[in-house]
C-alpha cells in the first residue's frame, strides 16, 4: 500500500472583493462613504497638524469622524470579512485537502500610507478608507501518494492564486511558506 504524503502550506494574501458584491447590501454608493471618511479624516490631521492620517480604528477610539460613518465603514467591514472567509472556503476546498483561514483582517483598519501632502491624497485616502480591501492567512493541505517535489509552494500559491482571481477584483499573494508536516 503505498504512503500517502501531506505537504501543508501557509499562503498570506490581499485582497479587493468587487464593488458589485459589497454595493448589492448598501443603501448608498460605497465611494460616498469613503470619500466623507476621507474629508473628515483629512480636517481631523488638518487642525491637529498631524503628518499622517491614522487609521479608522484610531477615530473609533479618539473621535474625529462622525460616529454613524464609522458605524458604517465597520458594518461594511465585518461584512467584507464574512463573504471573503465563505468565498475563500467555498472556492479552495474542492482543490486542497483541508482549508483553514487565520488572521483575516479589513486593510481599512491598517495605517493609510497616503501622506497629507502627496498628490491626490483625498482620492487615495477615500480608497483605502473603503472596506473592501482583505488580508487573510490560509493554510491548505495537499496530499499525494508521492514525496511533494521541490517547489510546491510556489504550485499551491500558484493553484489558490488562479482560483481565487475569479471571486476578487484584485488579488496578491504575499508571502509563501511550506510548513513541517
Amino acid at each position: 500500500m503505498p504512503k500517502l504524503h501531506i505537504a501543508k502550506v501557509a499562503l498570506i494574501v490581499r485582497a479587493k472583493l468587487p464593488r458589485e458584491v459589497l454595493q448589492q447590501h448598501l443603501p448608498a454608493p460605497i465611494e460616498s462613504l469613503g470619500d466623507q471618511l476621507a474629508n473628515q479624516a483629512n480636517q481631523y490631521a488638518s487642525d491637529h497638524q498631524l503628518g499622517y492620517f491614522p487609521a479608522l480604528e484610531f477615530f473609533q477610539d479618539q473621535g474625529g469622524i462622525d460616529e454613524f460613518l464609522l458605524d458604517a465603514a465597520e458594518q461594511i467591514s465585518t461584512f467584507a470579512l464574512v463573504v471573503t472567509r465563505q468565498e475563500v472556503v467555498r472556492v479552495l476546498q474542492p482543490i486542497f485537502s483541508s482549508v483553514r483561514i487565520t488572521d483575516l483582517q479589513s486593510l481599512a483598519y491598517t495605517m493609510p500610507t497616503v501622506r497629507p501632502n502627496q498628490p491626490h491624497a483625498l482620492k487615495r485616502l477615500a480608497e483605502h478608507y473603503i472596506a473592501d480591501k482583505v488580508k487573510f492567512e490560509v493554510f491548505v493541505t495537499l496530499i499525494q501518494r508521492q514525496e511533494p517535489p521541490p517547489g510546491i509552494e510556489k504550485s499551491a500559491k500558484q493553484m489558490a492564486a488562479r482560483w481565487l482571481s475569479e471571486v476578487f477584483e484584485e488579488l496578491e499573494v504575499t508571502s509563501v511558506r511550506l510548513l513541517d508536516s
